[in-house]
């Protein structure tokens, strides 16, 4: 018995040409999407950072400013994370000498370590500059 073999697909007899080039017009821009996915990346680990030294910070002023910086890191775009990551520093950096003024070693040491998280993630992200 012999066996019937299908005939190759032509994609050319399928879709002509002007189909083609629709098809192509309206494939998505992958890099685009790429980096978006990479930006909300950044955004939710700055925030799970941001979060840590919320629960860090001792004063309430201090928490609040922090939740105002987690909420921004969660809902801007890539500038605005730059400007979160340093403002974040400076918090923290406050909250350290707080600490030490009040010789609450504990909450220096839970300060500075999500500190040194920040930092290293700012540079890593691209978010800062290493000096």
């Amino acid at each position: 018995m012999r066996s019937v073999r299908p005939a190759p697909f032509d994609q050319r007899a399928r879709f002509p040409a002007a189909t083609a080039a629709r098809l192509l017009a309206c494939r998505p821009n992958y890099r685009e999407r790429a980096l978006c996915r990479l930006s909300a990346i950044r955004a939710g680990e700055l925030s799970l950072l941001l979060g840590e030294l919320q629960v860090a910070m001792a004063d309430e002023a201090s928490v609040m400013e922090v939740a105002h910086l987690r909420q921004r890191a969660e809902t801007g775009r890539r500038p605005a994370m730059v400007s979160v990551a340093v403002r974040a520093l400076e918090v923290a950096d406050c909250g350290c000498w707080n600490s030490l003024t009040r010789a609450d070693a504990a909450a220096f040491i839970r300060q500075a370590t999500v500190c040194a998280e920040l930092w290293e993630f700012g540079v890593c992200a691209g978010l800062l500059e290493e000096r």
